[in-house]
């Protein structure tokens, strides 16, 4: 994230600080105020963030979680992709809700509905693992709140041989009968390949929730109203336990890069709020 960026992503907060008192706690309010004063740069340019608040509310972590996030899968995808499996990006969407009882129940149906699916006997001979994600558009002229659910299915090799492959039809047949019909949808799959993994990842790491048009004070605090209590205390992105050994090889390279990147000997800025810009200490 560049200088630049990140001065935006402040102004932002404090900008929506007004909105954030109306509905989220006080201490929590303070961390995301005072997320993004300290800010590190390695040697080689990149800038990192201290003392983060990781509130999903944050404009400054929700940036930051994007690209670890999609830093993350590029490298998961890699190592999946060398051990021979086939990846296959489904895309179920729209649920709409007008409440945060409704976002709840919708999300508690897509949970149960899932858990099915993944049993299908046709789904689980073939099946590795998954990755899900949850995400919460919200749309201005109708006042809904869109719920998508990503999916990530890792299947064995052999999932392309006539015996194991699903089409998108059986896909949505599948889902059908593993949601009883309750809500209407509609379903996408695409196959991953080595020449669009990148792509999938940075659709894997949006934000889980994202408004598309500019809201005034009034309007962006009743959205907050809404899904701060439907999606406060929900987990918006999960691997597969199955997938864990995979996640873990990850996780030790990306340590690896990180130590590379000189982290121990950082140049400190702190955001100095009369200027609205960032400073050497």
């Amino acid at each position: 994230m560049d200088l630049k960026k990140l001065e935006m992503n402040k102004r932002k907060n404090d900008e929506n600080i007004p909105v954030f008192l109306a509905v989220i706690k006080n201490d929590l309010v303070q961390r995301i105020r005072d997320c993004g004063k300290n800010v590190g740069q390695t040697k080689s340019g990149k800038n990192i963030i201290y003392d983060c608040c990781n509130s999903k509310y944050c404009y400054l972590c929700s940036e930051k979680r994007k690209d670890s996030r999609s830093r993350f899968l590029e490298k998961f995808f890699e190592i999946l992709f060398s051990n021979n499996f086939r990846l296959v990006s489904l895309t179920i969407s729209p649920f709409n809700a007008y409440s945060s009882k409704e976002i709840e129940e919708k999300k508690k149906v897509l949970n149960s509905s899932l858990s099915k699916f993944l049993r299908y006997k046709r789904i689980k001979d073939v099946l590795i693992g998954y990755i899900k994600k949850y995400e919460v558009a919200y749309d201005k002229v109708s006042k809904s709140y869109n719920v998508h659910l990503h999916l990530l299915l890792v299947f064995k090799s052999g999932y392309l041989s006539p015996k194991y492959y699903i089409s998108e039809k059986s896909f949505k047949d599948m889902f059908d009968k593993a949601l009883n019909r309750e809500l209407d949808y509609s379903l996408v799959s695409k196959s991953v390949q080595i020449s669009n993994y990148k792509k999938v990842s940075e659709y894997f790491s949006k934000s889980e929730f994202s408004v598309r048009e500019k809201l005034s004070k009034i309007e962006g605090m009743e959205v907050l109203e809404t899904i701060f209590p439907a999606l406060n205390k929900t987990k918006m992105f999960q691997i597969s336990r199955s997938l864990s050994d995979y996640k873990k090889l990850v996780e030790q390279e990306l340590k690896c890069d990180r130590s590379l990147d000189g982290l121990e000997n950082v140049q400190i800025f702190v955001f100095d709020n009369n200027s609205m810009s960032y400073v050497k200490a």
